[in-house]
């Protein structure tokens, strides 16, 4: 005791006491390369959360799921922040490819449209012939026509050229909402993801697990499927149809064999409550990029 108050007495900061009590002890000082070897092992025994519940997500998406839930939370990454991480890398990499799976889907159900020019230049050789077929009688009508009826005339062409504009400006109007709602889907998927728990807690009630659990599994589950959009974006799998079509449907096939492995059910119980799940979430997903898209529609059209 004496010995520590002289040491106290002393003036010495905690720092100087650190090092004096590690050159008491002849303990090596802190380098570079401890920090970096410590780092590369940590890597390599995937001691870090993130890795290990990357590789058992892969791998064994049931066991982590009821680990963390049974209290084994340090080994793994929060649910939370492994979804928005996972949501991150997989927006990162379709920026720098330059490719989405909701512009595929747009190209896919965008039928082929129509411009006005088009439609003005196909009819135009019938007009014209109309026209060479009665010059007589056009002629004989413009010259007895009189100066009301010619305003009459260009008052009502005026009118049908302003219909025709605001139909026009209706279509584009709907055409781009219906594009932002595509465009935006992949990511509206990420805000359904607590109806989809919802939906979850509804279907697997014999589990007796509350909704925060039932959301956890579905924040590692979805989280894991982003990475795996990620990887797909990043061999550019994702750029045509058919590739979107493959990389979906393996998708599914993983969330299904997580699901069968979390809850512990048979195969066709899992299967069939997966089906009407994956209905279930599309008819509420649409309905609200529908009630978005209506939103942002309305509030272009009365705010200008």
């Amino acid at each position: 005791m004496s010995e520590e108050r002289d040491n106290s007495g002393n003036g010495e900061s905690p720092i100087e006491a650190a090092h004096r009590a590690a050159r008491d002890e002849q303990l090596p000082r802190l380098r570079s390369r401890d920090v970096v070897s410590s780092f590369f092992n940590d890597v390599l025994e995937l001691d870090l959360p993130i890795l290990r519940t990357i590789v058992e997500m892969t791998i064994r998406p049931g066991r982590l799921c009821r680990d963390y839930l049974s209290g084994y939370r340090r080994r793994y990454s929060n649910p939370m922040r492994y979804a928005f991480l996972m949501a991150a890398v997989m927006a990162l990499i379709y920026a720098v490819m330059g490719t989405s799976p909701s512009a595929v889907i747009e190209q896919m159900v965008q039928p082929p449209t129509i411009t006005v020019t088009e439609r003005e230049d196909a009819s135009a050789p019938a007009s014209g012939q109309a026209s060479n077929d009665t010059p007589s009688e056009t002629g004989t009508e413009e010259n007895n026509s009189p100066d009301d009826s010619s305003g009459t005339n260009a008052a009502d062409d005026a009118t049908e050229e302003e219909r025709r504009r605001r139909r026009e400006q209706l279509t584009q109007d709907a055409e781009w909402m219906q594009a932002q709602v595509r465009a935006n889907q992949h990511y509206l998927a990420f805000f359904m993801l607590p109806l989809f728990a919802l939906l979850m807690m509804l279907f697997f009630r014999r589990n007796k697990y509350n909704f925060a659990e039932h959301y956890a599994i579905v924040l590692f589950i979805f989280g894991q499927e982003f990475l795996f959009q990620a990887v797909f974006g990043l061999f550019s799998l994702t750029t045509t149809p058919v590739g979107l079509l493959i990389t979906m449907l393996l998708t599914i096939l993983y969330e299904t064999w997580a699901v069968h492995q979390v809850y512990g059910e048979s195969w066709p119980r899992t299967i069939l409550k997966m089906i009407a799940l994956k209905i279930l979430q599309t008819l509420t997903s649409g309905l609200l990029g529908m009630i978005v898209g209506v939103t942002v529609f309305l509030a272009r059209i009365f705010l200008g």
